[in-house]
């Protein structure tokens, strides 16, 4: 329930991290008090699928609604579930050089693959995962996104999105699109610093948004970039932007549903958490997004945060006719072994 008995909102417009393999006294206190939207996973919690089974309902205990459960498991230098429990799942630009050579067998090995992280993820209870990354990396970026991306080619990226997203939606989880509008770009890592991206607003329009608008009308979250776009924004990062937010996220890509900060933990934001907390979800965001675990950081941003506004309402529940619906037999080893095939077959 998101609402109490007087048809109030009373979901909290934030999403957690927790610090350990299981929850602390502490935190089962906070995030009862609290009632945030979600919990997110990171390596430091996941240890076994019983341990993560067990941590899973204790979160989800916590809170008074059927809690999104979140977890970045792109595959390659991301992913959270590795072995020997887990599958390791190969970096979105495999796919991408697939597609650039066979758009059929691109596309089902793409496929392929996100079925596969979709079923792990709905065994555990996880129904929300922070991928794919749209992103449309450039010869000079930062090799934070790197081979997180499909592709520089903005077209094989556009292509990918949409199969991409229905594959996680079709199977149970809900995908987060990230960064709008954009972190292709960037010259730095926004955890570490503030990216200044000085391109123009027709290379913004015309280039990253591109495969964010083509998967626009889908029941996705997305995630905001932490970085600044003078051309569009001199003073804020698109985080903190409502201009932003409100001319390219809202208004050119025409997302209508969740939109999420990414963490902000990182460096690229400045101020206290409570501050970045606020100018979020002014400018904005519907939902913030701290990752850390750290209690202090949580209880400040805790004191300042508000309820999920009634728009936002719409989207969550738009979304939880989707998650954790993976009703179809499938045969995991026939589908690695055919995943495995394609990639063999073009030399990975």
């Amino acid at each position: 329930m998101y609402l109490n008995e007087d048809k109030k909102i009373i979901t909290s417009a934030c999403v957690f991290g927790c610090s350990g393999f299981e929850l602390t006294k502490d935190e089962e206190e906070l995030f009862k008090s609290v009632n945030p939207l979600g919990f997110i996973l990171f390596s430091r919690n996941i240890k076994s699928p019983s341990q993560l089974h067990e941590l899973i309902s204790s979160l989800r205990s916590c809170v008074m609604h059927n809690s999104f459960i979140f977890i970045d498991q792109e595959g390659g230098s991301v992913q959270r579930l590795t072995e020997p429990y887990w599958r390791k799942c190969p970096p979105f630009s495999i796919f991408g050089k697939i597609f650039e050579k066979d758009q059929v067998l691109g596309t089902k090995s793409l496929q392929i693959n996100l079925k596969l992280i979709s079923s792990e993820l709905v065994e555990l209870g996880i129904d929300v995962n922070c991928s794919p990354c749209l992103d449309i990396p450039r010869d000079h970026s930062s090799k934070v996104i790197d081979d997180r991306a499909f592709s520089q080619n903005k077209n094989t990226v556009t292509s990918l999105a949409r199969p991409s997203c229905l594959s996680f939606i079709y199977n149970g989880i809900v995908p987060v699109i990230k960064h709008v509008p954009g972190h292709g770009a960037c010259l730095v890592d926004s955890h570490k610093e503030l990216p200044v991206v000085n391109i123009s607003i027709s290379d913004i329009k015309e280039f990253d948004c591109l495969p964010f608008k083509s998967v626009s009308d889908l029941p996705v979250m997305a995630m905001t970039a932490h970085a600044l776009f003078p051309q569009l924004d001199k003073d804020n990062p698109v985080t903190l932007s409502k201009d932003l937010i409100n001319r390219i996220i809202r208004g050119h890509i025409n997302f209508k549903g969740l939109l999420i900060s990414d963490d902000i933990c990182m460096n690229a934001l400045k101020g206290t958490y409570s501050r970045r907390a606020t100018n979020s979800i002014k400018a904005g965001c519907d939902v913030v997004l701290h990752c850390s675990g750290d209690m202090y950081q949580m209880e400040e941003i805790a004191s300042v945060i508000p309820t999920i506004s009634q728009q936002a309402l719409k989207s969550i529940e738009q979304l939880d006719n989707y998650r954790g619906n993976f009703n179809a037999e499938i045969d995991k080893d026939s589908l690695k072994y055919e995943l495995s095939e394609i990639l063999d077959k073009f030399g990975f």
